[in-house]
């Protein structure tokens, strides 16, 4: 069989590296030096399901030689009978090439005893050309068989991780790996070891976090172009699902600047820790040094709940960036909640990499900001209400509109008396208020969220404490004279 082989089928491939794995380490020992060592893998991966996993195969393979109750007492003989026909290419349906690795080999109508999440052969409507399974070369099959060993379990389902890049779908299908045949590791459960984050959606953050511990060794940059696609399955009896979490090469870029640069890190590290929510642990709240989490008790007690334990926990970050929900109003909103500033050079490389925005739009922001803080603080209060209460774009130019003239009659006089008064610039140009704020395929929400994390950024630089209040701040247009 091929030593080398990536198809783009997450199951083959992991399986196919699993694999390989274990007929390089060969765990089985000279067994049978007089046969294969594809073979030798193969009952060596058959004792772990039937002896280790007391046959708990149910989530991949449907009424296979391991999970069909007919062939209780005879898992090894059977199992044996059906993966050997695929390695020696015996009793084939067909010749030609094979759905999964585009190479030539001998065909198989495979159903979901042997291919996962595939029709099974009452079906056939489910497969091309109304044929009996999918036709599936030996190779493919063969490898499938491994692929358990390179999971985990996640919650309710089976998680399988994989990359666009074969190195690194190899080494977390290792690292799944050696959770599952190291009983150090697994501890006494039977069947799949569990992920440590058994919530999929932050699963798939930590097998990031894996990649990035090894970046050296993989040779991973912000321009790396890695891709990851995490596969939430079962494939038991009638009800078999599947929920894909993918990592998109833009995404798994601004992950590994924000958890691997320094002048990241620590800010965005607390920022997703104060996002973890759980209803048995309401009010969890973390820290800025702390790992852990502090829960609030009754009498005034708190109770600390260690990443162990809240990893696998909802976290809102981590939902919104895999189903591509703009993080910009959950800033806002923890940001007035918590009194925590994101710092606007971590929002900023989000705004470009994810949404896209332009670094002009950017520094503009940051420039009016500015200016919005440095006002008295009645105006700041004012200024901020207004902002937080806009409900459409009209709301957010007329506050910047307004903002404008007062900034005109502020220096008018100046400008009109001295040759230096006219080095003032106006609040915002014309140019810049079109073609950066509000061009026509612009979003006024961003805007208006972008103003108020930075203004509250500004804020804390000086030190302000500005109140907001929920009350709507009347119209200004009389005291600017409009």
């Amino acid at each position: 069989m091929s030593k080398e082989l990536f198809t783009g089928d997450p199951f083959v491939d992991v399986g196919h590296s699993i694999l390989q794995k274990i007929v390089s380490e060969k765990p089985y020992g000279a067994s049978n030096v007089n046969q294969p060592d594809e073979l030798n893998a193969l009952d060596w991966a058959t004792s772990i399901y039937v002896d280790n996993w007391q046959g708990k195969l149910h989530g991949f393979f449907l009424n296979s030689g391991i999970t069909n109750p007919a062939n209780k007492g005879k898992e090894r003989e059977r199992t044996r009978q059906h993966y050997e026909k695929f390695f020696r290419k015996l009793n084939s349906d067909a010749k030609g090439i094979c759905r999964i690795t585009g190479k030539e080999d001998a065909l198989y109508a495979a159903g979901r005893e042997s291919v996962i999440l595939s029709g099974s052969g009452t079906f056939i409507n489910f497969h091309h050309g109304l044929e009996g399974g999918l036709m599936t070369g030996g190779e493919a099959l063969f490898a499938t068989l491994f692929a358990p060993l390179g999971c985990v379990q996640a919650g309710d389902k089976i998680a399988l991780l994989h990359s666009n890049r074969a190195d690194l779908t190899a080494y977390l299908a290792g690292e799944n790996y050696k959770l599952n045949t190291n009983p150090a590791l697994k501890g006494l459960e039977i069947g799949l070891a569990k992920a440590k984050a058994g919530n999929p959606a932050n699963a798939i953050f930590e097998y990031a976090d894996k990649i990035n511990l090894e970046k050296e060794r993989f040779g991973i940059t912000a321009e790396s172009p890695v891709a990851l696609t995490l596969y939430h399955f079962t494939n038991f009896g009638a009800k078999p699902e599947v929920v894909v979490y993918n990592l998109s090469a833009t995404l798994f870029s601004f992950y590994h600047v924000v958890t691997t640069y320094p002048e990241f890190l620590k800010d965005w590290a607390f920022f997703v820790r104060d996002h973890y929510r759980n209803s048995k642990f309401k009010g969890a709240k973390a820290s800025t040094e702390a790992e852990s989490l502090t829960v609030p008790g009754k009498k005034g007690n708190v109770e600390q709940v260690g990443k162990e334990a809240y990893q696998g926990w909802f976290n809102d970050v981590y939902r919104a960036l895999i189903s591509n929900q703009n993080l910009l109003p959950m800033i806002v909103r923890w940001t007035q909640k918590r009194s925590q500033i994101l710092p606007f050079k971590i929002v900023s490389y989000y705004c470009k990499k994810i949404l896209l925005m332009e670094q002009q739009t950017l520094d503009l922001i940051v420039r009016l900001a500015k200016h919005l803080a440095e006002q008295d603080e009645s105006q700041v209060k004012k200024t901020l209400n207004r902002l937080k209460l806009a409900k459409n774009e009209a709301s957010v130019r007329s506050l910047l509109l307004n903002t404008q003239f007062r900034h005109y009659k502020m220096h008018l006089k100046a400008d009109a008396d001295a040759v230096s008064g006219k080095d003032h610039e106006p609040f915002i140009r014309l140019e810049e208020y079109v073609r950066f704020l509000f061009p026509e395929s612009g979003d006024w929400r961003r805007i208006k969220d972008l103003l108020l994390i930075s203004i509250y950024e500004q804020l804390h630089d000086l030190g302000k404490d500005i109140p907001v209040t929920d009350e709507l701040v009347a119209d200004e247009a009389g005291d600017d004279g409009e």
